[in-house]
């Protein structure tokens, strides 16, 4: 490899809109929990999230507890918690799950699956 064929030496185009045209400083985002029309509210949302909904799930045999699903989880609060970074396999808390699998597809050891439970399962067929 020459002396110039390195990242810092390639040039990057960005085409299209400037960015900057598009931001929208007073946007606001409301983040709270509502309930909505789509029967995620009350108890037949929980049922159908907890009985129906797939979900990550551990395989504790391949974890090695090095904590990255705790550290990249978008969800706020969290949906992983771990104990002690090198002695404990991290645990869900599903009820702040937001089931965007981030755990799944960055788990270095592929220790993360995807699980549907049996009545998801039934349902789709």
């Amino acid at each position: 490899m020459g002396k110039n064929s390195g990242w810092a030496a390639r040039t990057i185009e960005i085409i299209g809109d400037d960015w900057k045209s598009m931001v929208q400083p007073d946007f606001d985002v409301n983040r709270e929990k509502q309930s909505t029309s789509s029967g995620e509210s009350g108890l037949a949302g929980k049922l159908m999230r907890q009985f129906i909904t797939p979900r990550p799930v551990i395989d504790y045999a391949r974890c090695n507890h090095c904590g990255q699903c705790v550290r990249l989880c978008p969800a706020e609060p969290k949906a992983l918690s771990q104990e002690n970074d090198k002695d404990s396999v991290p645990v869900y808390d599903y009820s702040c799950c937001i089931r965007c699998y981030c755990c799944q597809e960055l788990c270095p050891h592929e220790a993360i699956t995807v699980k549907v439970p049996l009545l998801g399962r039934l349902i789709k067929r």
